[in-house]
């Protein structure tokens, strides 16, 4: 029985096809296959143009006029229809693509140097504007510095009220230690000030050369008590400093200059301008020099 069944199965099974009707069957298996490929061929390869096309879009140039050849590309895939021309295409997509990946190095190289060149030029600014505000000898702030601080202090105190004294400090006998030891002399004694100023008074505060031998120290947040205390001290390390400065006139002399400082105070006002907050500080400095220097007075209160 078992045996029958199976001569019925095998005489039902179709035919494979032979001769020539085996290989039309062939052919149009083949060719399916060969369409899909090319079908899947084209997919990719338009992908990869439209890839390409978005990167030269987001370089934001034509790139040597290559996005325009690979706008040709898209319809010319579309034309394909034998494997033959679908080598043809990927060769000259692949052309295109080493153009575009050389383009774009190329700019990546460019906005390098420019970011380079961009930052070279803001270092030189930055360089540019501190040399503009800096006393060259002393390097502390000069006038130009002063003249812009104190604006704004004084714009800032009629709005916050915070609380912010100026120190005028003026070398005592200065025009005689440069009549007796020469401008180098001088120089060394403004030097040593300048760096006694900056070593005293708190990082908030800020240091000027106000022009000559009279330095201007903003002192904010600070009332008169506190800033007076600051003077004080500041005019005993002053006093404490033992110079030696060679004689411009004679090389082989040297000599230790005792160096001190008068000092004037003056606590910011909401009527103040710049012009009349600076006024009473002098004022005062001009009391402790004339009550014989080395002192320091704060501004009259009458």
């Amino acid at each position: 029985m078992s045996d029958l069944i199976r001569v019925i199965e095998k005489t039902l099974e179709p035919a494979q096809p032979a001769g020539l009707a085996g290989e039309i069957t062939d052919f149009f298996e083949n060719k399916s296959a060969e369409d899909q490929f090319r079908s899947s061929e084209r997919q990719g390869l338009v992908g990869i143009v439209q890839e390409l096309t978005l990167t030269l879009k987001e370089i934001g140039e034509p790139a040597g006029g290559l996005d325009e050849a690979l706008d040709t590309f898209v319809g010319e895939i579309d034309k394909v229809h034998t494997l033959e021309d679908l080598e043809k295409i990927k060769t000259q997509i692949k052309k295109s693509a080493l153009g575009v990946q050389s383009r774009v190095k190329g700019l990546k190289e460019e906005l390098a140097s420019a970011r380079e060149m961009c930052e070279s030029l803001q270092g030189q600014l930055e360089r540019t504007e501190a040399t503009s505000i800096m006393d060259s000898l002393t390097r502390v702030l000069n006038r130009a510095a002063f003249d812009m601080r104190i604006q704004q202090v004084v714009k800032d105190y009629k709005r916050f009220e915070d609380p912010c004294i100026m120190m005028v400090v003026d070398i005592d006998h200065f025009k005689q230690i440069n009549d007796t030891h020469g401008h180098l002399a001088g120089d060394k004694a403004l030097t040593s000030i300048a760096h006694t100023l900056r070593q005293n008074v708190r990082e908030s505060d800020q240091v000027f050369r106000y022009g000559g031998e009279e330095f201007v120290v903003l002192l904010p947040k600070t009332g008169m008590k506190g800033a007076r205390s600051i003077a004080e001290k500041v005019r005993r390390r002053v006093a404490e400093i033992r110079t030696h400065l060679v004689n411009d006139f004679y090389a082989d002399r040297e000599q230790r200059v005792e160096i001190t400082v008068s000092i004037g105070l003056s606590e910011l006002s909401k009527e103040d301008s710049p012009e009349t907050w600076f006024q009473r500080a002098d004022e005062a400095l001009y009391r402790a020099k004339s009550g014989g220097r080395n002192r320091v007075e704060m501004e009259s209160t009458v």
